[in-house]
C-alpha cells in the first residue's frame, strides 16, 4: 500500500463503530523504517494520534482503532512537527548522503499489516527502505 492510497481513509472505533475521522498523516521512525503512529483528522480541533500498535486493522476501506483510549495528542516536538505538516514525505526533496540531489518524494510504500516502510518513490527513482537515513524539515536523506 502507498501513503497516497491510505490518506483520507476513514478511521473507525472498534468499541462503538464511531467514525473518528480520516487518516491525515503517518509518523515514521526512519531508524526502524516503520510507521509508529497515525494522525487522525477528525472533528476536533486538537490533533489525534494513535500508535500503530493501537490499531486493530489497516485496510484499503477503513482503519480500525482497537480501543478509544488509544487516542492521544502529540507527545513531543517531533510529533507536533508531524501533525503540523512540517515532516510530510510527499513533495520533500531527496538528497543522498553524499550531497547529491536525488529528486522529490512522490510516495512511500508500506506493509499495511505491519507498518513497515518498504520503498521510497521519487520522481526519478525508487529506493528500498533500507537506504533511508533521515527525514527532516528540509529533505529526506538516502544512501547512494
Amino acid at each position: 500500500m502507498r501513503f497516497s492510497d491510505a490518506l483520507g481513509t476513514p478511521v473507525l472505533s472498534r468499541d462503538d463503530a464511531e467514525h473518528l475521522g480520516k487518516v491525515r498523516r503517518m509518523l515514521v521512525d526512519v531508524g526502524q523504517r516503520r510507521i509508529t503512529a497515525v494522525h487522525i483528522d477528525g472533528r476536533k480541533k486538537k490533533a489525534l494520534l494513535v500508535e500503530w500498535d493501537g490499531l486493530a486493522g489497516f485496510g484499503p476501506d477503513a482503519v480500525v482503532v482497537a480501543a478509544d483510549d488509544a487516542l492521544r495528542g502529540p507527545a513531543d516536538d517531533h510529533e507536533l512537527a508531524m501533525v503540523s505538516g512540517d515532516l510530510d514525505w510527499v513533495g520533500r526533496r531527496v538528497l543522498t548522503d553524499g550531497g547529491d540531489d536525488a529528486g522529490v518524494v512522490e510516495d512511500v510504500e508500506f506493509d499495511p499489516s505491519t507498518g513497515q516502510v518498504t520503498m521510497l518513490v521519487t520522481d526519478r527513482d525508487t529506493y528500498d527502505a533500507d537506504r533511508l537515513r533521515a527525514l527532516g524539515p528540509y529533505c529526506v536523506i538516502v544512501t547512494r
